[in-house]
C-alpha cells in the first residue's frame, strides 16, 4: 500500500519539483559556483530529447562535479 502523497503517485508534482531543482542555483555557498545548461532538440517527426546538465565548481574539490539531472526521449 502506497502513501497517497507519494511522489510516484503524483508524476506532475515530481516533474514540478525537478524543474524547480534544475532552475534554482541560488543555494551555492561562498566560494562555490554552479552553472546549468538546458538543451532541447526535436528532429522532424521524432520525440523530443531534453537534457539538463548541472556543473558545480567548489573550493577544495579537484575537477568538475557533473550531474545529469534529467534525460528524456529517445535519441535516434
Amino acid at each position: 500500500m502506497r502513501h497517497p502523497a507519494s511522489i510516484v503517485a503524483k508524476p506532475v508534482f515530481a516533474l514540478a519539483i525537478g524543474a524547480v531543482l534544475a532552475i534554482s542555483t541560488a543555494t551555492a555557498l561562498a566560494g562555490d559556483a554552479a552553472a546549468r545548461r538546458i538543451i532541447g532538440f526535436s528532429p522532424s517527426g521524432k520525440p523530443a530529447v531534453i537534457v539538463v546538465l548541472l556543473q558545480r565548481f567548489s573550493q577544495g574539490f579537484e575537477g568538475r562535479d557533473r550531474r545529469f539531472i534529467a534525460v528524456t526521449g529517445q535519441p535516434r
